[in-house]
């Protein structure tokens, strides 16, 4: 399919997403693929893309066709099949870095130039009734979840996704703001998608993305992941591993959330590596490649990508 921009109010709970489309806002209410397994645990990611796009040699982080062709390739050559992504323009953005055609993403509207973004394998992962959400104390200087029902083609894994993308920088009033976002979101991850009457998305629950925050706190007075911390429900997978996210500082502000539901399903050992992080500036031939438009210094990204493994078959259901 060709990509297409779709202003829609929401997508239908039966119905996949456009590749390419962007989505509405869902208020936070709860709303009511057969095939082969893949036969490796599904990859679950999530990318920040430093300012990505949709016209290229343009905007905060300028990239050419070079660059567009790296960030793809990364995400194809790492095994990424279900990865949330964050600073993406809009669906165009996406379209230039040519994935295969097994391929298909949606992002939000909300963001402006920094939308949070899902892009699946639509040969293994069936996502649907994918839907920004819009919290109580939502400002229009931030981007809004992304959520969205995720099953495997196999039928044997479920669970939703929400993407997110929280509040940067360690003043007062900005930690403040940010920390007002992760409370909101942890509100209602519990009370819309923990209570939904719709198996099997009621219980199996992935959170990704950008939270701009330490376990300790970049401002340590306004500590802000504490709800999902405190929640014996969640646990971090980045809480497993010392190897940082954010490359300019060294920080791990990048997160993947996994509900206990789904431990069983993620493979790798909780109390020694729960996380995969991809150290592409280090890595040939992401950090090196040349014919970029900030030759010769890369411009994959000021983000890591990291991804956790959910294998088919052993999410409680």
């Amino acid at each position: 399919m060709r990509t297409r921009l779709l202003l829609l109010a929401a997508l239908s709970a039966c119905t996949d997403p456009d590749k390419g489309a962007s989505v509405g806002v869902d208020s936070g209410s709860t709303g009511d693929g057969s095939g082969q397994p893949a036969l490796q645990p599904l990859r679950v990611g999530s990318f920040n893309a430093d300012w990505l796009w949709s016209t290229p040699n343009s905007g905060e982080t300028p990239r050419n066709t070079t660059d567009y062709q790296m960030v793809g390739s990364l995400l194809a050559d790492q095994g990424f099949e279900l990865v949330g992504m964050q600073e993406v323009d809009g669906p165009g953005a996406l379209a230039l870095l040519e994935l295969d055609a097994d391929w298909d993403w949606v992002t939000g509207e909300s963001g402006w130039n920094q939308n949070v973004g899902i892009l699946w394998r639509d040969d293994l992962v069936r996502v649907s009734n994918a839907r920004e959400v819009q919290l109580p104390s939502f400002q229009g200087s931030n981007k809004m979840a992304l959520a969205a029902d995720v099953t495997s083609r196999s039928g044997d894994l479920a669970f939703s996704l929400v993407v997110v993308h929280h509040k940067p920088y360690s003043t007062p009033e900005e930690s403040i703001e940010r920390q007002t976002q992760a409370r909101e979101l942890h509100t209602w991850v519990v009370e819309t998608l923990g209570r939904s009457t719709t198996p099997p998305y009621d219980e199996n629950i992935v959170v990704l993305g950008d939270f701009n925050d330490t376990f300790d706190g970049i401002n340590r007075s306004y500590p802000s992941l504490l709800p999902f911390m405190e929640d014996p429900r969640f646990d971090f997978a980045t809480a497993y591993t010392s190897h940082y996210t954010h490359i300019p500082y060294e920080s791990q502000i990048d997160h993947i959330i996994v509900s206990d539901t789904l431990f069983d399903a993620w493979v790798d050992d909780r109390t020694r590596e729960g996380v995969h992080i991809i150290p592409h500036e280090q890595t040939p031939p992401w950090s090196n490649y040349s014919g970029g438009a900030a030759d010769p210094s890369p411009t994959i990204s000021d983000h890591r990508p990291l991804w956790v493994g959910l294998d088919h078959g052993q999410a409680l259901r």
